[in-house]
């Protein structure tokens, strides 16, 4: 099991920069203020409402292309105040984050809370609500109360979605099960350990008994996420260390040899990619986060690390230069995965 000194969702800063700090603030920040284009995934109770635009049903997450992205960047800032890089624009990520948390809006989320961001957009939510727990009271205080309410529909969301999925989904996009246990946890093991045994007992259900995974088969065209990396990481949150290894070596990763080639070289979408095949920008960064991840929870002394960080570090260094200045199907998400990537 990773130690919170090997969780992304550590203390330190990592690999992030003053540079990076004040880049994905600055993207972040107006990110979440840009109201369109936007993709529009609202299921109305009552049909026969007329309609009403996106930003009067959801007056705190209505930026950002699409509601999970706009969480995504709202997880983001509160991660980048909590490191307090130098460089980082500080009191703007506040006064955004003051502004959009507040108890009036966030009442107003929770009333119109989409049904179809479950389970990732809900575990996003639950990942933005452990980052801000991690901060200290008087900074994040008025945050925490104000999402309070919100916390406990989204967590009954995301429970009723595990109590009710009789099996995984294995790809690399936003249905991933492992990725979305993986970021409930976070959450649930601060703030709602009963909630955290129901999520490590679902891992091992579907996961646990899984045997040679066909890694030659990744990517897909517009991954973001690797399922192979997402599940065994995922693993490495729920079992021990011993347990781990021994899993990784039948699942994945023989403890003699070597990662499969597929992961291990980054993804390349082409110079003139759309918005599904930049995801693939994306997949690089979340290959790096898990295989930091996994080469954690091995341990120094397990020689499968050493290669797992090499790969970890030739998949961010593909695409942690786009996260700035590139087109908006990238850079309306990327920050986040960049941040995961980096601490």
């Amino acid at each position: 099991m990773i130690s919170e000194t090997g969780r992304s969702a550590g203390s330190g800063a990592g690999l992030l920069t003053g540079e990076q700090a004040k880049t994905y603030s600055e993207v972040a920040l107006a990110n979440v203020r840009r109201e369109f284009p936007h993709l529009e995934l609202v299921l109305l109770d009552a049909p026969e409402q007329p309609s009403r635009p996106f930003r009067a049903l959801h007056p705190s997450f209505y930026g950002a292309f699409d509601w999970h992205s706009a969480v995504e960047m709202h997880w983001a800032m509160a991660r980048l105040v909590r490191l307090n890089v130098p460089m980082t624009p500080r009191n703007d990520l506040l006064a955004l984050l003051d502004e959009h948390l507040s108890l009036d809006r966030l009442a107003i989320e929770r009333e119109n809370l989409p049904r179809l961001e479950c389970p990732y957009g809900y575990a996003w939510f639950l990942e933005l609500a452990a980052e801000v727990e991690r901060l200290p009271a008087a900074t994040a205080g008025r945050w925490k109360e104000a999402l309070a309410p919100l916390v406990k529909t989204v967590s009954a969301g995301f429970r009723a979605w595990v109590e009710a999925s009789r099996y995984p989904v294995r790809n690399g996009l936003h249905a991933n099960s492992a990725f979305c246990l993986s970021l409930g946890l976070d959450y649930a093991r601060r703030l709602d350990p009963e909630l955290a045994t129901l999520l490590e007992e679902a891992a091992r259900r579907w996961f646990g008994a899984d045997r040679g995974w066909a890694a030659h088969f990744e990517p897909s065209g517009t991954d973001f996420l690797s399922p192979s990396l997402s599940e065994a990481e995922l693993m490495a949150e729920v079992m021990t260390r011993d347990e781990f290894a021994a899993f990784l070596e039948v699942f994945l990763l023989p403890e003699d040899g070597q990662l499969p080639a597929a992961l291990a070289t980054p993804a390349d979408p082409g110079p003139k990619a759309d918005w599904y095949a930049s995801h693939l920008h994306g997949l690089n960064l979340s290959r790096a986060h898990s295989l930091r991840r996994i080469a954690a929870a091995l341990g120094p002394d397990d020689a499968r690390s050493a290669g797992l960080e090499a790969a970890a570090a030739a998949n961010a260094a593909r695409s942690l230069g786009l996260v700035a200045g590139a087109d908006y199907g990238l850079s309306h998400w990327l920050v986040a995965f960049a941040l995961r990537c980096l601490t």
